[in-house]
């Protein structure tokens, strides 16, 4: 699995630790680390990232405003926290923010997957906006052919005629 990973993370060794568990897995990340808040808006400015992986506690950006600020920016990237101290209900306050799961440090088995399920569920997410807004261009343009269209338009009814209707003789729609 290929994904673009950003990790909001201050310590390079557990940047280290995270892409050999995701080796492991199987992906191959191409990947950013960064550790402010203009750290994370120049990340999503330069690309569009798979999955954000977020350190609950930074000395100046932790995961809570991470997440505050993909909200703020209207960005939907799944990210994910990977803590060595998130407790029950530190877990909970994330998700409720908006993280997609959380991963303790200690205990990294469901990284890997965690990771592919938010990449696959990105992709799909992106693929459904993706087809609706050519849907809503498309529909656009059918308004507009028909409500500028010189000649009367109207819908014709194929099949047999609804109850209770008759069709004049002679005359087959």
């Amino acid at each position: 699995m290929r994904a673009a990973v950003l990790f909001v993370e201050d310590s390079a060794d557990d940047v280290e630790l995270l892409l050999r568990t995701l080796h492991r897995s199987g992906a191959e990340p191409e990947w950013r680390r960064i550790e402010t808040r203009e750290g994370l808006r120049e990340a999503l400015e330069e690309r569009t990232w798979d999955v954000a992986l977020l350190d609950y506690n930074l000395p100046r950006f932790g995961a809570l405003e991470a997440l505050v600020l993909l909200h703020e920016l209207d960005h939907d990237l799944p990210a994910i926290v990977v803590s060595g101290t998130v407790g029950a209900e530190v877990a909970v306050e994330t998700m409720r923010a908006g993280a997609a799961d959380y991963v303790l440090k200690d205990d990294l088995r469901r990284l890997g997957p965690a990771v592919a399920r938010e990449v696959e569920d990105g992709a799909t997410r992106r693929e459904r906006r993706r087809l609706e807004e050519a849907f809503d261009v498309s529909e656009q343009r059918y308004k507009a052919l028909f409500e500028k269209s010189p000649v009367g338009v109207f819908p014709l009814r194929r099949g047999p005629a609804p109850y209770g209707v008759q069709r004049a003789a002679g005359h087959h729609v």
